[in-house]
């Protein structure tokens, strides 16, 4: 069985999510590390990157009627006062 959720975290760790993937370009990533992906289990790939975006990991969204997954962009969002004292924000 192939170890999906633990190469999908390896890939994160390399930034291969920067940029939206589908479930067909990750499991093409897989066999070039060795990990065969058959056309069954593209749909439990699929379902593995799903589970990434539930956890916080992925975001996903529609690109010409399939998903395409990315890493997660987190926002960090101040208040005004610390904002200035940090030196950050409009002036």
């Amino acid at each position: 069985m192939i170890p999906m959720q633990e190469i999908i975290s390896k890939l994160l760790e390399e930034n291969y999510f920067t940029v939206p993937r589908t479930a067909a370009e990750v499991a093409e990533v897989f066999g070039k590390k060795g990990y065969t992906v058959v056309s069954t289990q593209i749909q439990k790939l699929a379902q593995e990157l799903t589970r990434s975006c539930r956890n916080g990991l992925l975001e996903r969204e529609k690109i010409s009627n399939r998903w395409a997954f990315r890493k997660r962009i987190t926002k960090v969002f101040i208040d005004e006062q610390e904002a200035s004292e940090r030196g950050v924000g409009p002036t």
